[in-house]
């Protein structure tokens, strides 16, 4: 369609152009407006997750921190307190009636001292003596314990060092006589404990020899 080309219609067909141009910068004004506002609640979104990290960092760290002082605080009251207790004189500890007490059957209990055995002294360990060739000498004595047994007797020894309280070894045999100054001799027991001989003595039985072993400790032989 044509239109004519009259002053009237150029004012209005540049009215409608300033008009259409005038939208479009609204348009263009408000897309760039929305723009800018995503991109800014995006920083503010991004600031606060960091905000929000490096808060959760420092309270993890601040906790660690009085985690550790604590601790520290603690062990030093704990280093300079003095505890102190007292027992009730009337209390009493019960026992369960079905608890059991077993004792080891070779357990041994020794003894620091016995008045009652022989310590010999300097003139009967001779400490000085020596041989020729100057070697050197240990000294030690033996305490025996004989007990009658058939035709012959059973020997208990404890062997002591010179100023021993108990014996370093122990050891115990049948002894018969085959005259007045010759004996003829069978290990049965050594420290307690019974030892089969190979070849043990005519008409004795060992085991019941060994039982006649007077050991230091009081106990029975051990088979």
């Amino acid at each position: 369609m044509l239109i004519a080309g009259t002053k009237a219609n150029r004012d209005l067909a540049g009215a409608v152009n300033a008009r259409v141009n005038a939208d479009a910068g609204m348009i263009s004004a408000r897309a760039l407006l929305i723009r800018l506002g995503a991109i800014g609640l995006l920083g503010l979104m991004i600031g606060a997750g960091v905000a929000l990290a490096c808060l959760g960092y420092a309270r993890i760290h601040d906790e660690s921190s009085v985690a550790e002082r604590l601790a520290g605080a603690l062990t030093q009251a704990l280093e300079k307190t003095t505890m102190h207790a007292q027992l009730d004189p009337g209390a009493s500890v019960h026992l369960d009636p079905d608890a059991k007490v077993g004792l080891d059957p070779y357990a041994q209990v020794h003894i620091a001292d016995r008045p009652d055995i022989p310590h010999p002294g300097a003139a009967q360990l001779r400490p000085d003596s020596a041989p020729a060739s100057k070697s050197a000498v240990q000294t030690n004595y033996t305490v025996f314990k004989n007990v009658k047994f058939g035709l012959g007797e059973v020997v208990t020894g404890y062997n002591f060092a010179p100023d021993g309280t108990l014996p370093e070894r122990e050891y115990c045999y049948y002894a018969s006589g085959v005259d007045d100054q010759a004996y003829v001799t069978t290990p049965i027991a050594a420290n307690g404990r019974f030892i089969a001989p190979q070849h043990p003595p005519a008409g004795v039985e060992p085991a019941k020899a060994a039982a006649e072993c007077v050991w230091f400790d009081g106990k029975p032989t051990r088979f």
